[in-house]
């Protein structure tokens, strides 16, 4: 995976997880499992962003011709 991609996709996942902490909060329209499950993959999420993060910082820059 080349580093754009790898910044898009830490970019997109981010962005998600802000929607998911978001929802896990909101009313009383989620229960409570349901917000329960919602951190749990924001969480799980958060984690994924940060692993992609820390490998991209160690690709080497890709030069265009």
């Amino acid at each position: 995976m080349h580093k754009h991609e790898l910044k898009q996709y830490a970019s997109t996942a981010a962005q998600l997880n802000s929607l998911l902490v978001v929802l896990a909060g909101s009313g009383d329209e989620v229960s409570s499992v349901d917000r329960e499950n919602l951190i749990e993959l924001a969480e799980k999420l958060s984690g994924q962003v940060a692993a992609f993060l820390l490998a991209e910082s160690h690709l080497p820059e890709v030069e265009h011709a």
